[in-house]
């Protein structure tokens, strides 16, 4: 769970905060898939990050949202609260019909990313070309999987796990 979905968003709060985390504490669930428990795998997934300085960050990532795809980030300070993709609008169109009021809904993690796939392989042909090296570097990803699998070590023993990078 937290190596497939959540890696993103540990590379989110790494890049919002400035800080590194130092400890996890992470559950699963299978309630709503109990099929993944046979192939090792979560459906719900939760952590928490306590960061260096102080920040405390909290994951949660599952693979079913009846209405669609679901990403949202949620920052929350002393002075405000920050939401972004609150809503995964198809169209930005309210359908008042018969059937009542629906908003339809992006259905595939594809189909709400595209541009930033596009933008991610353009960047990527934009380095090669000019000979230039990337924001993100190779030690940003290795970064993001120990933390990841420090989420994961957590929710399989159920203790919180130092994470030494």
């Amino acid at each position: 769970m937290f190596v497939d979905m959540n890696i993103h968003d540990v590379d989110l709060i790494r890049w919002f905060t400035g800080q590194e985390p130092v400890q996890a504490y992470g559950l699963t669930s299978n309630l709503a898939a109990p099929e993944l428990e046979k192939i090792g795998e979560s459906e719900t997934g939760v952590a928490q990050l306590k960061m260096n300085g102080g920040v405390i960050a909290t994951l949660i990532g599952g693979r079913h949202a009846a209405h669609g795809n679901q990403v949202e980030l949620e920052v929350m300070g002393s002075n405000g609260w920050l939401r972004v993709g609150e809503h995964p609008d198809l169209n930005r169109v309210t359908v008042f019909n018969e059937n009542g009021v629906t908003r339809p809904s992006l259905q595939s993690f594809g189909e709400r990313f595209d541009n930033a796939f596009t933008d991610e392989v353009q960047d990527f042909v934009n380095n090669v070309a000019k000979g230039t090296q990337p924001n993100v570097t190779v030690d940003d990803g290795i970064k993001a999987l120990k933390i990841a699998k420090a989420c994961q070590e957590s929710a399989d023993t159920g203790q919180l796990v130092d994470i030494n990078l």
